[in-house]
C-alpha cells in the first residue's frame, strides 16, 4: 500500500504531501486514481510503469518553480524538496544534481532552469525486460520570471546552426544567424532554446549536490556503463522542449551512442527547431511504440494533450504540421475566437517568422481529454482552460495524483507558461498587447500568416 500524509497545515503549500512509504512501480494492470487530491489524508495503492515513473520525475523538476531566492537558497531548497520523493520511489536514488541555474546568482528572484538525474539498477521497462537506468529530468518554465520567458520560452526570432555549435564544441557559446544567412537544408534550433541547451549541459552542481562540481556531461562521460545501460531524458513545457534539444546534442556530440539505449520523453513541448532539426531528431530518436500501448506508452515522441496549446507553437506554417501549428490555437476550444487570443497568436507567429526558419514540431502521442465544458468568450477564461489542459490533463491521463508529483493548490499562478504568459499580458495589461499588435500587424511575416488563417 502507497500511502499520502499530510504533513503541512499550509493549504498553500506546493508540498503538502509526502509519502510515507515507499511506490511500488513496477508493470502491473492496475492504474491509480485519476482524482485531484484535496489537502488532506488520501490513501490509495498504485504501481506505476516505466513511462508514468518517468513522467513522474519530469513534474518533481517543477518543485521549486514557484520560489524566490538566491541561487544559493534555491538549490537548498530544490535539494530539500526533491529528495523525500525520490526516496520514495522504490529503487530510485538521487545520482546527480538537483542544480539550478538563473540569470542573475545573487538576486532574490525565482530561478531560469532546474534539472537532476536519478538512477535504478534494474528499472522494468514496458517489453518486461530490465536495465540499469539514469534518467535525465528538466524542468518546464518557472511561475514568475519573465527573463525565461523573454529570452528561452520565446526568443524564436533569431536561430543558431545546430550541427556548427556541435562541431565547434558544445562547451562553447552558441553564435545567433541572422535570417538573411539562414540556408535551406541546414538544421536549425531557436536562439533560446539554444542558450538554455548550452546552460544545461555546461552547468556544474554545487557544492551540497550529489556529483559536486561536475555538469551532466561529466558526469555522464564518468561513468562504467554496461552494454544494456539505458538513459532517459525528460521534461514538461518548456522542460519537453528542452528534453529534444538536450537529447539530439548529446547523442550528436557523442556524449551518448545512437545504439537504441538513450530515450527521449518529452511532455508538451513546443517545437525546438526548424524542418530540418526535427527530421534529424526524428533520425537519431525513431518512434518506439509498442502494439496495444496507451496514449502515452511510447518513447521518443512528444506526449502532446490536442487541446494543450503549448505544443502548438512554433510551427508557423499549417502544410508542414497541420495537427500541430500555431494556426490551431485561437479556435482549440470553439468559435468564436477570443479577439485577444488572435492578436497573441499573430504575434507570436510575426516573432517566429522573423528567424527565416520554418520551425517543425518532432513526432508527437496524441490522446484527447474531456471537452470544456463551455466555449471560452474572455481571454480570462481561455487562459483558465488553457492551464487545465496545459497541466491537470496530462496528470489525469497517465493517472498521476498532483500530490504525487508536489503539485499543491497554486491556484492561478500557473500563468507564466509562453502562449499562456502571453495572454496573460493581455490580461494584464492590454494597452501594451494591443500596442505591441498594431506595431506587428501590417509586417510581411503578419500578414503572411493571417492568410493562412483566413
Amino acid at each position: 500500500m502507497f500511502r499520502y500524509t499530510l504533513v503541512s497545515d499550509d493549504s498553500n503549500s506546493t508540498n503538502n504531501f509526502l509519502p510515507s512509504r515507499s511506490l511500488r512501480t513496477y508493470n502491473s494492470p492496475y492504474r491509480p486514481s485519476t482524482t485531484r487530491l484535496p489537502v488532506q489524508l488520501v490513501a490509495s495503492e498504485m504501481a506505476l510503469d516505466i513511462f508514468q515513473q518517468v513522467f513522474s520525475f519530469a513534474m518533481l523538476a517543477d518543485l521549486v518553480n514557484d520560489r524566490r531566492g538566491t541561487l544559493k537558497e534555491l538549490q537548498q531548497d530544490f535539494q530539500k524538496q526533491l529528495t523525500p520523493y525520490i526516496h520514495n520511489m522504490d529503487g530510485w536514488r538521487l545520482a546527480w544534481g538537483p542544480t539550478v541555474w538563473k540569470f542573475k546568482p545573487d538576486e532574490i528572484a525565482c530561478l531560469a532552469n532546474s534539472w537532476y538525474i536519478v538512477y535504478h539498477p534494474n528499472a522494468q521497462f514496458e517489453d518486461g525486460s530490465v536495465h540499469p537506468t539514469y534518467v535525465i529530468a528538466i524542468a518546464g518554465t518557472p511561475l514568475k520570471c519573465d527573463d525565461v520567458l523573454r529570452k528561452e520560452d520565446n526568443a524564436v526570432d533569431t536561430a543558431v546552426n545546430f550541427n556548427a555549435w556541435v562541431i565547434g564544441g558544445i562547451k562553447h557559446e552558441p553564435v545567433t544567424i541572422p535570417s538573411k544567412n539562414v540556408f535551406p537544408g541546414i538544421p536549425y534550433f531557436a536562439e533560446g532554446t539554444a542558450y538554455a541547451t548550452y546552460n544545461l549541459l555546461n552547468t556544474a552542481s554545487s557544492e551540497d549536490a550529489i556529483s559536486p562540481g561536475n555538469t551532466i556531461v561529466d558526469f555522464l562521460n564518468s561513468l562504467d556503463r554496461s552494454p544494456s545501460t539505458r538513459f532517459i531524458i525528460t521534461g514538461h513545457s518548456l522542460g519537453g522542449c528542452l528534453t529534444t534539444s538536450v537529447a539530439l546534442t548529446l547523442v550528436t556530440a557523442r556524449v551518448f551512442h545512437p545504439d537504441g539505449n538513450t530515450l527521449a520523453y518529452p511532455i508538451a513541448g513546443p517545437s525546438a527547431g526548424n524542418v530540418e532539426w526535427a527530421d534529424l531528431f526524428a533520425e537519431y530518436f525513431p518512434p518506439r511504440k509498442f502494439p496495444g500501448a496507451r496514449s502515452y506508452q511510447g518513447w521518443n515522441l512528444n506526449l502532446v494533450n490536442n487541446l494543450d496549446v503549448v505544443p502548438q507553437i512554433w510551427c508557423q506554417i499549417k502544410d508542414v504540421s497541420p495537427q500541430q501549428w500555431l494556426g490551431r490555437i485561437p479556435a482549440v476550444y470553439g468559435t468564436p475566437v477570443v479577439d485577444d487570443v488572435w492578436r497573441c497568436v499573430v504575434k507570436y507567429a510575426t516573432s517566429a517568422l522573423c528567424s527565416g526558419v520554418v520551425y517543425k514540431p518532432v513526432p508527437s502521442q496524441y490522446f484527447d481529454p474531456p471537452a470544456p465544458k463551455s466555449i471560452p468568450t474572455t481571454v480570462e477564461e481561455y487562459v483558465k482552460e488553457a492551464l487545465t489542459q496545459h497541466c491537470v490533463s496530462y496528470l489525469n491521463e497517465l493517472q498521476i495524483t498532483a500530490a504525487q508529483v508536489g503539485i499543491g493548490p497554486k491556484g492561478g499562478a500557473m500563468s507564466k507558461y509562453p502562449v499562456v504568459g502571453g495572454l496573460q499580458r493581455a490580461i494584464d495589461n492590454p494597452e501594451d498587447h494591443q500596442e505591441e499588435y498594431d506595431n506587428i500587424k501590417d509586417t510581411p511575416e503578419a500578414r503572411s500568416f493571417r492568410t493562412q488563417l483566413a
